[in-house]
């Protein structure tokens, strides 16, 4: 029972990890069409804004090394992070950090 307790706690703390908040960027040729997506990390939530999918929000997990984001139909999405600080969403898209910090 201990064991369990503490590996809720573990996997609890590993989800409230805030080092990733921020909104990234990367363009992209996809053929002819640029592709401009935006990513939006707050707390446990990740809004993809995507030129050509539409914006969608998520409830996410922050990891040092990653981001899991559910889908609706269960499956967990992960996005990379990259040893300079940016992130990895599949094998043609990083997006960079925006250095400036929001207002409020």
């Amino acid at each position: 029972m201990k064991r369990l307790l503490l590996i809720s706690l573990v996997l609890f703390a590993s989800c409230t990890n805030h080092q990733l908040d921020g909104q990234y960027y990367a363009e992209e040729y996809v053929g002819w069409t640029l592709v401009k997506t935006k990513i939006i990390v707050e707390g446990n939530n990740i809004t993809i804004d995507n030129s050509v999918t539409g914006t969608y929000r998520y409830k996410c997990c922050q990891y040092l090394d990653r981001i899991e984001y559910f889908l609706p139909n269960k499956v967990t999405a992960i996005i990379y992070v990259a040893q300079n600080g940016k992130l990895i969403l599949n094998e043609s898209t990083t997006l960079e950090k925006n250095s400036l910090k929001k207002n409020g």
